[in-house]
């Protein structure tokens, strides 16, 4: 019941708002897709605010908080004249309620979010948490000024104070919930840029059912990543719209909400937004200089809300690139000399399964259907843009290499699909002379191929990288409640990149969960500044993942890092418990289900 309770209380911010400055004519699933939208972002940007004021939100302030939005939900219902249908509305809900049935029953085996990402994505929401705000560092956590992309870990903070829950377990709920609302978004973009209900409807179930991406962000973990692809084709529905004429100068507010929250979701963001914006502004430009009709109202509702968010953003990032100078690599344009040809296969991997490739070079048709249209051309340049990028030619903008346009990629491929499938189908239908029987098996085919790649889509957990069972989420629940946090602890990790191990259990997860130091203390550590102490942590993991037995290499380590207890689990790692439970100068502290804690009662 937390639960539900806390997800309805993040959704009114954004309900609000829309019933203040939301379009008249927007359907119930352009409502909700919107409202969510609005939350994430008026959280992010809420965050932003709170920081510069030097202003910690506490349990009692959010309450007031909450009441203020009550009462603003309140009076924008009495006050809006228009309101989508009661049909529409039970079409909304429904529609909303399978994408998180769906969501949820995917990721079923999961008792916390997965592989390596989601660690730290944990550990930033707990110090939100802990905080009140917008963090200035991880400290005493890890060593690090904060600076990173944090939309998804500001309004996960809030849901998890709202429900009663631990960080580890919102961003775990409230990432399915976000991964329903990312398609509902795909439906609001298809919905704006064809004017029809169903095409959006078709646009959104690609997205969940016939592609990859973006439930496969779900094996990943790569939840600021989603919570950026919530908000984009949100951004672009409100920044064609504006374009077209069709939002007034308090309307598009919401548009300069949208853009400040997508690039305060994650980095990579303004780089595929900047793409569109600019695509499409100079289609607008080009296609009112050719008709000689230049609403300069319309190109008023788009750059003026952009141009105040970019303004009130302006701060913020101009310490991300002070702070992210000589941590990664913000060169406008450079190429590698990589092994290129080992990753086409991986392009294929993240489009498909095999029907998912079709679809995607199938989608190749539909974006030049676009580019035939004046209104729908931006997103047909932008489409066919993206989908260039995210072939693997070796070129980086910015650090982002080819794979990170082809895990967007979905966004462009379900548009596009269902814009050109609904032409085709209404050319065919008008041609043929049994519409009905037409639309019939029209339906039925869509209906099949629709199951057919439900089934093939149906579990997108990569088994390699579930690090965490029940049994470790027991002995971390167990370390929380019985050992000090300042406890150090020995871990078993294994490589994972660009000099970083990774925890291969719930021995990982101790940071992020309980607060505990260990030998794998996320791979977000290599954020720091303090490049020396990041190159120590380095080596310790290392050679933390060659020890196999209480020799001299394991005392060395445990002296050098200064270590209180070892977490191991049964056939993970290469230090086992039966070797650990014959070690002198080790004492078992628990175990349960294959898994060991043990306290260091002596240094060698």
């Amino acid at each position: 019941m937390g639960v539900a309770l806390g997800a309805l209380a993040v959704f009114l911010p954004g309900l609000a708002f829309w019933l203040w400055l939301g379009p008249s004519d927007d359907d119930a699933g352009q409502v909700l897709a919107k409202s969510i939208g609005y939350s994430v972002a008026l959280a992010a940007v809420g965050a932003l605010a709170l920081a510069a004021l030097r202003i910690s939100l506490s349990p009692a302030m959010i309450a007031v908080i909450w009441v203020l939005v009550g009462a603003l939900c309140l009076a924008g219902l009495m006050r809006r004249a228009a309101w989508p249908a009661w049909t529409s509305w039970l079409g909304a809900l429904i529609g909303l309620g399978i994408l998180i049935a769906w969501r949820f029953w995917q990721a079923r085996q999961l008792v916390l979010p997965n592989w390596t990402d989601s660690l730290h994505h944990t550990l930033i929401v707990r110090k939100f948490m802990e905080t009140g705000r917008l963090p200035v560092s991880l400290e005493p956590y890890l060593p690090i000024t904060f600076y990173y992309h944090y939309a998804f870990h500001s309004i996960t903070a809030l849901f998890a104070t709202l429900a009663g829950i631990d960080a580890p377990q919102a961003v775990l709920v409230f990432g399915n919930l976000l991964l329903a609302g990312a398609s509902l978004s795909v439906y609001a973009l298809a919905r704006e840029l064809s004017n029809k209900v169903w095409v959006g409807v078709a646009a959104g179930a690609i997205s969940v059912f016939a592609l990859r991406m973006p439930g496969y962000y779900l094996t990943w973990g790569r939840y600021t990543l989603l919570a950026g692809m919530l908000l984009l084709p949100l951004t672009i529905a409100e920044a064609q719209a504006a374009l077209n004429g069709r939002r007034n100068i308090w309307q598009a507010a919401g548009l300069g909400l949208l853009f400040a929250g997508t690039v305060l979701g994650h980095y990579f963001m303004v780089l595929l937004l900047g793409l569109y914006l600019a695509l499409a502004g100079l289609n607008w430009l080009i296609s009112g200089l050719w008709t000689r009709k230049l609403n300069l109202a319309a190109l008023f509702s788009f750059i003026g809300p952009l141009a105040l968010a970019g303004l009130g953003l302006l701060p913020w990032f101009l310490r991300v690139r002070e702070l992210s100078a000589g941590i990664t690599n913000t060169s406008p344009l450079r190429t590698e000399a990589t092994d290129l040809g080992a990753q086409w296969p991986y392009l294929g991997q993240l489009l498909g399964p095999g029907l998912g490739v079709v679809l995607s070079i199938l989608a190749l048709t539909g974006a030049i259907y676009c580019l035939l249209d004046a209104q729908k051309r931006g997103f047909g340049l932008w489409a066919l843009a993206t989908g260039i990028l995210a072939l693997p030619t070796g070129i980086y903008l910015v650090s982002f290499r080819s794979d990170y346009f082809a895990m967007t990629l979905y966004l462009p491929v379900a548009v596009c699909l269902a814009l050109f499938g609904a032409w085709l189908y209404d050319k065919l239908a008008n041609v043929l002379p049994d519409r009905i029987t037409f639309s019939a098996i029209a339906q039925a085919a869509v209906l099949v191929l629709f199951f057919y790649a439900a089934g093939q889509n149906a579990d997108p957990i990569n088994a390699q990288t579930v690090l965490v069972n029940q049994a470790d989420r027991d002995a971390l629940s167990w370390v929380q409640d019985h050992l000090p946090q300042d406890g150090r602890f020995f871990v078993n990790t294994a490589q994972w990149g660009w000099g970083y191990q990774r925890g291969v259990d719930g021995g990982g997860w101790l940071l992020p969960y309980t607060g505990n130091w260990s030998l794998a203390p996320t791979i977000f550590y290599g954020q720091s500044h303090d490049r020396d102490l990041v190159k120590l942590w380095q080596d310790w993991g290392l050679r933390a993942a060659k020890v196999s037995a209480c020799e001299t290499d394991f005392w060395e380590l445990v002296a050098e890092a200064d270590l209180d207890y070892v977490y191991a689990r049964e056939g993970s790692g290469s230090l086992q418990p039966i070797v650990l439970d014959q070690c002198s100068g080790l004492e078992r502290l628990y175990k349960s289900d294959g898994v060991g804690i043990w306290l260091i009662k002596a240094r060698n």
